[in-house]
């Protein structure tokens, strides 16, 4: 990556994450159906793991309660520590997922290869679900003309950057 920045593609960057900060916890509540309903999919098939959506939506309304309490100890922890939030990040991601998958074998009361499939289908879901929010973004940005921004900046980035060699060399 080079360290020349382009002032617009800087401005949206900011943007960008401005906007995530600002709003993480509405992102966070929008999640709670979609993870209730890949939930619901992924045991469907079950008679004996049988509970309905708004069961599904009690169920990851309590893990989101938990994991909050956890995340804010978890960032104050790094923050007192000097650790950065895309450690504690990358650190706490894998431990979210395990506390998650934890709880439901509990809750559903699942033996190990019945939990495995069932994660399978799970990670299945979730990585189908990824893939179709990626087109459908692609699409709206190619739509905008974002796409024809950021090629101009990767192109002034790279000139900018060519620049610089020319001028040290």
């Amino acid at each position: 990556m080079s360290t020349v920045s382009i002032k617009g593609t800087e401005e949206s960057n900011n943007a960008v994450l401005e906007f995530m900060k600002e709003y993480s916890s509405i992102a966070m509540m929008l999640n709670v159906p979609i993870y209730a309903l890949m939930s619901k999919l992924a045991f469907i098939a079950e008679k004996k793991y049988r509970y309905n959506y708004t069961e599904h939506l009690v169920i990851f309304m309590y893990l989101l309660a938990q994991l909050s309490f956890v995340g804010f100890v978890t960032t104050l922890i790094g923050a007192f520590s000097g650790l950065s939030l895309g450690t504690i990040s990358f650190i706490s991601i894998p431990i979210i997922f395990i506390y998650i998958g934890y709880c439901l074998k509990r809750i559903l009361n699942l033996d190990w290869t019945n939990f495995l499939m069932r994660a399978l289908i799970f990670i299945c879901i979730l990585i189908a679900l990824i893939v179709l929010i990626a087109i459908v973004i692609g699409v709206i940005m190619y739509l905008n003309g974002d796409f024809q921004n950021m090629n101009e900046a990767q192109k002034a980035a790279a000139e900018a950057s060519r620049a610089i060699k020319d001028s040290i060399n």
